[in-house]
């Protein structure tokens, strides 16, 4: 993904996740985003639950995301975690 735009990538769901990281990013202590994506060693039509917290790097033009499969918790009740 190095190089592409990814700003209108879309999961198997038609959720523009990317978008997601980057409004989650404006938040001073990050936030999360669920999508739908594969996962290593999975065929890449199958999609499972992921989430993503994503956080803006201070005084930098960079964010950092990391995710996890769940398919039980939502992003409300993590977000709440951040208050």
């Amino acid at each position: 993904m190095i190089g592409k735009d990814l700003e209108n990538l879309q999961d198997k769901e038609g959720n523009y996740f990317f978008q997601g990281f980057c409004q989650a990013a404006k938040n001073p202590q990050g936030g999360w985003t669920a999508y739908f994506w594969p996962k290593p060693g999975e065929p890449e039509e199958e999609v499972f639950r992921k989430i993503s917290f994503t956080i803006q790097v201070p005084n930098r033009p960079y964010q950092v995301s990391a995710g996890i499969y769940n398919d039980s918790i939502t992003v409300e009740e993590l977000n709440e975690t951040l208050r």
